[in-house]
């Protein structure tokens, strides 16, 4: 089916620019183990990745500190990491692939939110991360086939706050209603291997409508400023677009630089995790893409 020459624009403009949920064709080199199949999960990964993750954990270990101080260290340790988009699409069925090589911004935010969960309940091994990871990442904590994925990052935080892991601090301060009309991933099924059946795309169509209900409120770009002493250190910061279809287009990490609020995240423009050079307020305002901002915080240990 042919599509429009603004439509491709748009979704290359997505991709490109801001790339966050994991879609297309992943890099060579992840290995398929079959370690948590007695758990029902299939791992994707490396040898290198549980030496990375037993580094950060003895990196980021520490008695007497808050949640968000774990996080700010977790996330400070993947500092420089190569900012790769797709990793997670890495084989012919859904299953759990962790690459702490290589990441994009969803993942990133996803790593570092397990193992926060692994340092504060003292269950570091590499099983424990995968089974957070899990949790995480897919719809009641299972993997059924690529719909159950939480693929738009609305669903992820509505997600995490029913269950208590997060408090959604923007619907408490945001002064803006979200209201879009969530279809990219339906509407778009030729941009996705994994679409190739009505009965996936339905199931991804029911998730979004689901999602289009929502009743969620975000803090405009011209808002930041002045809020930024409500927003902590550690905080997920997600991206509200205005591009059709879309909800979320680009997650990281609150971090507080001379007294201003910035951004952690993995940035394909640095090609590497690192921190806005500019306040994250002026870092938007020239993003005409970008309406506001999502703000949520990590305030339990239990998923």
């Amino acid at each position: 089916m042919k599509i429009s020459k603004l439509s491709s624009l748009i979704f290359i403009f997505f991709f490109m620019l801001l790339s966050c949920q994991g879609k297309g064709m992943a890099k060579t080199g992840l290995q398929k183990t079959n370690a948590f199949a007695k758990k029902g999960c299939e791992i994707n990964t490396t040898a290198e990745d549980s030496v990375i993750f037993k580094r950060m954990i003895h990196y980021a270990s520490g008695s007497g500190l808050s949640i968000s101080e774990t996080v700010n260290r977790v996330a400070g340790f993947f500092l420089e990491t190569p900012y790769v988009a797709s990793t997670l699409e890495a084989g012919d069925h859904e299953q759990l692939v962790i690459n702490l090589r290589e990441m994009d911004c969803t993942t990133f935010v996803e790593y570092v939110a397990a193992s926060v969960i692994c340092l504060k309940t003292g269950n570091t091994r590499f099983s424990d991360f995968a089974e957070k990871l899990t949790k995480l990442r897919y719809r009641n904590g299972k993997i059924d086939g690529y719909s159950s994925r939480l693929h738009y990052f609305t669903e992820w935080l509505h997600n995490k706050g029913e269950k208590g892991f997060v408090n959604i601090i923007s619907n408490q301060i945001g002064s803006k209603k979200l209201n879009v009309n969530v279809n990219f991933m339906s509407a778009n099924p030729h941009h996705y291997k994994q679409l190739k059946s009505d009965s996936i795309i339905g199931k991804i169509k029911l998730v979004e409508r689901e999602i289009s209900s929502l009743n969620m409120n975000y803090i405009s770009v011209s808002e930041i400023e002045s809020n930024e002493k409500m927003i902590e250190n550690g905080d997920i910061i997600a991206f509200v677009t205005n591009i059709k279809g879309l909800d979320v287009s680009h997650v990281g990490f609150a971090v507080k630089v001379k007294g201003r609020l910035h951004l952690l995240h993995a940035s394909l423009k640095e090609g590497k995790i690192a921190v806005t050079k500019v306040p994250l307020s002026q870092y938007l305002l020239t993003n005409k893409k970008v309406d506001g901002i999502m703000v949520a915080r990590i305030i339990s240990n239990n998923l």
